[in-house]
């Protein structure tokens, strides 16, 4: 999900870490978010439990016209260093964007490292009934 001022509201762009549900298939995904927006939010909307290792945002500066890759403030997403922030489901992260992406910043993307697995004790049984 991002963030957009301008119109005042969240607005959602698509799954992240696709068709990695285990650790043998983290890697690096990149997703184009736009260039509008001051947050992103990562929602683990599925019955699984996401591992994210690191976090960047990339940009294109709007006076230099080159791409800039900055990281969260955020130690466990700042390298791919095998330190986890988890997600499991139900959960969110929220990044604030302000003092990182500047505002003439355009093409902004999530360049996002990690896996997931599925939550063996979430099942469709459980979930309906509150277990």
């Amino acid at each position: 999900m991002i963030y957009d001022p301008t119109k005042g509201y969240w607005k959602e762009v698509g799954t992240i870490i696709t068709n990695r549900n285990n650790v043998s298939l983290k890697g690096d995904e990149i997703h184009f978010l736009g260039a509008s927006l001051t947050k992103i939010r990562i929602e683990e909307r599925e019955r699984e439990v996401s591992y994210l290792d690191s976090i960047r945002v990339i940009y294109t500066d709007g006076i230099t016209n080159l791409d800039v890759e900055k990281s969260f403030d955020v130690a466990s997403l700042k390298n791919n260093d095998e330190s986890y922030y988890t997600l499991r489901h139900g959960q969110s992260l929220t990044l604030d964007l302000k003092g990182i992406v500047p505002e003439n910043a355009r093409s902004i993307r999530l360049k996002v490292n990690g896996y997931y697995e599925v939550s063996p004790w979430l099942t469709d049984a459980s979930s309906k009934t509150g277990g």
